[in-house]
């Protein structure tokens, strides 16, 4: 996967999150479960948060993110569908660093 270029005053270390490689699955999502997963190419605190279509938050998980450097370990969080009615929703990613901050946002179905 490709990697964000950084911009102006930014080192190459000071990594983000490849949107590219930001995935919600299975989708759509029919069982129990499903997980988010993003390449996040530094140690970062990480807030997925699950939207319905009404703009309310229905779910949210922080965690902390480990990267060492050169590796190619993503992040990834489970989350439990049981509790989801069928329809859309959104995932949205904020990956919070030393020294910056990235967000992603992806459209998921559940269907039951």
């Amino acid at each position: 996967a490709s990697r964000q270029a950084p911009s102006a005053g930014e080192s190459p270390r000071e990594a983000r999150g490849d949107e590219s490689a930001f995935i919600v699955y299975p989708n759509p999502v029919k069982g129990a479960a499903f997980t988010v997963r993003v390449l996040i190419s530094a140690p970062a605190r990480i807030r997925t948060t699950i939207i319905n279509v009404e703009g309310e938050q229905v779910d949210e998980e922080i965690r902390r993110h480990d990267w060492f450097e050169g590796s190619a370990v993503p992040f990834e969080a489970a989350f439990r569908a049981g509790k989801l009615a069928s329809g859309v929703y959104l995932c949205r990613v904020e990956a919070t660093g030393e020294g910056w901050n990235w967000v992603g946002t992806k459209k998921f179905a559940v269907t039951r």
